[in-house]
């Protein structure tokens, strides 16, 4: 009974033990917890944040490695095949561990869009934060010109931003490009006496200070979702599952010069590295191009701009280094206008009039496609943990690997022996 007993207490000391090892594992989630955007707006950003320092370093992705690959050249249908777009496109799709449904976007906009630690989110294009207006979840790439509909790349936080639907409809599908001078006739579209927009019949300019945004947007749904047509048409689109058919294979900025022109003269602001950081934590995987503007350059061949403002720095340190040679895009001439005429008149002929604006929010569909209105909470107060009465994550993502849980049951089992079986021995011993 003695040895027993002695066994008993060896157990429970065994299990103990086991406990103390695993305490000292920590279970990291593979996406974090989404916190308010702190950064600061047009504030310009000039070093990596830890969380993205940490990204590249953990992922085994350091700039100093990844940008000796060879890119392609001014061809960007070509340049899907080289060395550098499969690297920068393995890395954001292995790291994307998560998604989010496209409904509720606007959920998670409250804190990765916040205005400056606010708790309303900041608007694209327009570039404020104003309440009573009906929101558009924007898709920056249309949908009438992509694979994805409103899932994967139609539904990434990376991708799509609330907009206001006036300013959305005006934008509509068109191609982005300097409105001036290829057009000479052109409309404006002013949102609280300030233009937000100029656009033709087949051009849409945003003002210079979202150029930059834009620019890094397009790079990175080019790259992440394999979307070729950037700035060249392709004959063969590719149309996903849920994408209606739509996808006709337009180009979406209208020259790899404008790309790259918009990127330079528009720089990375600490808001924008601040809202990378929060998406990482939403979905697992970081934009590239928001860290690493030199890779728009080193992509397609071009040299590096020294005189470009980037948060690694690594433009002006690297000197004019590029995989192949190639004329830099350094032309920062700007489109300003003094005119500040409301014009409250829509002409995107692909989106949807029945849509109802009233004085609360509203949220509905982004550029291309039918506008699906949504009210905020049936009309009341914006209520981030709930969209159209429904509920949905705050979007905390934890996963637990499978081993973990089977250790946990094992070591449940096992105590639950050693009680039982040392109740038993208490038993036989008194009597």
């Amino acid at each position: 009974m003695k040895k027993r007993f002695q066994k008993c207490c060896l157990s429970i000391l065994s299990v103990i033990t086991v406990f103390a090892v695993l305490s000292q594992f920590t279970v990291f989630a593979k996406t974090g917890t989404v916190v308010t955007n702190t950064g600061v707006r047009h504030a310009v950003c000039v070093e990596l944040s830890d969380q993205a320092e940490k990204y590249y370093s953990e992922n085994k992705a350091l700039y100093d490695n990844v940008s000796l690959l060879k890119g392609g050249s001014g061809n960007c249908l070509t340049t899907v095949d080289s060395a550098l777009f499969d690297e920068l496109h393995d890395l954001m799709s292995k790291t994307m561990t998560k998604t989010v449904k496209y409904s509720d976007l606007p959920t998670y906009w409250v804190k990765t869009d916040a205005n400056n630690g606010g708790n309303t989110y900041h608007y694209f294009y327009a570039d404020v934060t104003v309440s009573g207006q009906t929101i558009n979840r924007e898709h920056v790439w249309p949908k009438s010109h992509a694979s994805f509909h409103e899932k994967d790349g139609g539904a990434d936080p990376h991708h799509l931003r609330p907009t206001i639907r006036g300013v959305n409809s005006s934008r509509g599908d068109k191609l982005m490009g300097n409105v001036e001078p290829t057009d000479t006739k052109y409309s404006k579209y002013s949102f609280q006496n300030k233009v937000v927009l100029e656009h033709s019949n087949t051009l849409v300019e945003v003002n210079d200070n979202i150029k930059g945004d834009v620019a890094r947007i397009l790079l990175y749904v080019y790259c992440r979702w394999e979307e070729p047509n950037l700035f060249m048409d392709t004959s063969n689109p590719i149309v996903g599952s849920g994408s209606n058919n739509i996808n006709d294979g337009e180009k979406v900025i209208e020259s790899l010069e404008t790309l790259l022109q918009w990127c330079k003269m528009d720089p990375v602001d600490t808001w924008e590295m601040a809202r990378n950081d929060q998406c990482e934590n939403l979905v697992g995987n970081r934009n590239v191009f928001i860290d690493y503007p030199e890779y728009a350059w080193l992509l397609f061949g071009e040299k590096l701009p020294t005189d470009m403002t980037t948060p690694s720095g690594e433009a002006k340190e690297s000197g004019n280094v590029g995989n192949q040679g190639g004329n830099t895009s350094t032309n920062t001439s700007t489109n300003t206008s003094t005119n500040t005429s409301t014009n409250t008149s829509t002409d995107n002929s692909t989106t949807d009039k029945d849509n109802t604006t009233s004085n609360n929010s509203t949220v509905t569909d982004g550029a291309q496609g039918g506008i699906d209105n949504k009210p905020n909470n049936g009309g009341k107060p914006f209520d981030p943990n709930n969209i159209g009465g429904q509920q949905v994550d705050n979007g905390e993502a934890t996963t637990v690997e499978p081993w973990i849980i089977i250790v946990i049951v094992a070591s449940v089992l096992i105590i639950a022996g050693v009680i039982i079986t040392v109740i038993i021995v208490k038993k036989r011993k008194a009597k």
